[in-house]
């Protein structure tokens, strides 16, 4: 559970008042082995959210997501392949999505000194909402596809545990066809151990995104979107008990769009206390 403070819920662009708010958080995860043999394992579990807003209630998410799990590794290489079922309503009424998404990976340990991981995903999104904060014409597949690398800092570059950075494509076909697009992502980012046995993350991610047949485009010929949207999260986290975990993090988002009505600036910051059973 926690609480956040978000300077732009509604993602509204710069020209327009945006609605500084706060939420109150609630997460609860649970998971179950299935089977656990020879390196093959099986796990089946279920992730809730619920996030409440103060003042701008019309964008409360409920989610829920079931998922089922399976792996199989060696001392080398580790394989992954996971199937998630998920759902959200908005204002905590109106049925907004609902989601399958599958995503495999390979993961290759490289010695002491790092980790290399390939990863593929493909969901598809079914929009439901009519409310508040429709979402016409995104229903469709997407295909996600990318490498992530893990190096390990030896002793003397303490507190500096790991570096990692990757690059990713996102491939998005709507069927409304104006919200499609292709995308292409670069991160960077690093891992250090702080006093008090507090550990901490930063990633900085940089999106290209094209849309392909955007609303505006149909409108005005000639004019295209395209947007460079930027990320940078930090989360320190800290064990305060054998069960009890405090954690702080923040995001921050820069969006630079071709057209000026879709420009907006986000950060949401949080602080978290998690109970693990």
């Amino acid at each position: 559970m926690g609480s956040e403070y978000d300077s732009n819920p509604n993602l509204a662009p710069k020209n327009l008042s945006e609605d500084n708010d706060a939420r109150f958080v609630i997460r609860g995860q649970a998971s179950y082995q299935l089977l656990d043999q020879s390196g093959f394992l099986v796990t089946t579990g279920f992730d809730g959210y619920l996030g409440v807003h103060t003042d701008v209630r019309e964008v409360d998410l409920q989610t829920h997501s079931a998922y089922l799990r399976s792996a199989w590794e060696n001392d080398v290489i580790r394989l992954d392949l996971r199937y998630d079922f998920a759902y959200t309503w908005l204002d905590l009424s109106e049925k907004f999505r609902e989601l399958h998404r599958v995503t495999g990976s390979l993961t290759a340990r490289e010695g002491k000194w790092g980790l290399f991981q390939y990863f593929a995903q493909f969901n598809h999104a079914d929009f439901k909402s009519r409310g508040p904060r429709p979402a016409f014409n995104r229903d469709g597949p997407r295909y996600t596809t990318g490498v992530n690398q893990w190096i390990y800092a030896p002793e003397r570059l303490r507190p500096l545990s790991f570096v990692r950075f990757g690059s990713s494509g996102d491939f998005y076909d709507a069927d409304g066809g104006d919200f499609s697009y292709n995308a292409a992502e670069v991160s960077g980012g690093l891992g250090v151990l702080l006093p008090w046995e507090v550990t901490g993350s930063i990633l900085y991610r940089y999106v290209w995104r094209y849309y392909r047949e955007p609303q505006a485009a149909a409108l005005l010929p000639g004019l295209e979107r395209t947007d460079r949207i930027q990320f940078l999260a930090v989360d320190v986290t800290k064990n305060i008990t054998d069960h009890w975990v405090a954690s702080l993090g923040t995001t921050i988002t820069l969006n630079a769009s071709s057209i000026a009505a879709f420009d907006y600036d986000r950060i949401v910051a949080g602080a978290y206390l998690t109970y693990n059973f």
